[in-house]
């Protein structure tokens, strides 16, 4: 008998580049940076029930919150959902194939890029940017999910961009962290804002 885990020739999901991604044994060489983008920009965070606002745009707001060499590990935290979805949290912790399922995934794409997308430090700015998306889009304000309640922090507001500019903020950010740039033209250097 195999492991409801062992792969078959069919569990794979066609990405918008046409590759056939092979979700329960992910390798480093099946990720596409532009498939993650893609996919993260046309997700809806919160399972839809806020105005627009995209895991990528939410990916750019964790690595702006980080030092230099962890941004990068920030703006890939949530890259497994690419393939598999963004699922409210209080719904994935009874999921625990799905866990499984999306921790090859992260772990294929830490491979891939040489991050930890695990550090302390980033699963910290992905909950300080969960509280403060929550603040600014939630009709609660996010005041009935936790004792902690975090200062909202307006320089991370969310703008709820649209798909393409979404794609395209993921993408420049991408860009100028794993290209060789002077300070000087740095989308990090600039702050938050899309160039």
């Amino acid at each position: 008998m195999t492991s409801k885990y062992e792969p078959t020739a069919t569990d794979w999901i066609e990405t918008v580049s046409g590759k056939h991604f092979p979700f329960l044994d992910p390798q480093s060489d099946d990720i596409d940076i532009k498939d993650i983008a893609f996919s993260l920009a046309n997700q809806c965070r919160f399972n839809g029930h806020v105005p627009f606002f995209s895991v990528a745009e939410h990916s750019v707001a964790v690595a702006a919150r980080l030092p230099a060499h962890l941004q990068l590990a920030g703006l890939l935290h949530d890259a497994a959902e690419a393939y598999v979805s963004d699922i409210p949290s209080p719904v994935k912790r009874y999921l625990p194939d799905y866990k499984v399922i999306e921790n090859k995934i992260q772990a294929a794409v830490n491979a891939k890029f040489g991050i930890d997308s695990y550090d302390a430090a980033v699963k910290d700015a992905d909950a300080k940017a969960v509280s403060n998306e929550a603040y600014y889009l939630i009709k609660s304000k996010g005041k009935d999910w936790s004792p902690v309640f975090f200062t909202p922090e307006p320089k991370y507001q969310p703008r709820c961009l649209n798909p393409m500019d979404s794609f395209k903020l993921f993408m420049t950010w991408y860009t100028d962290l794993t290209t060789e740039k002077t300070a000087a033209t740095s989308l990090i250097e600039r702050g938050f804002q899309m160039p």
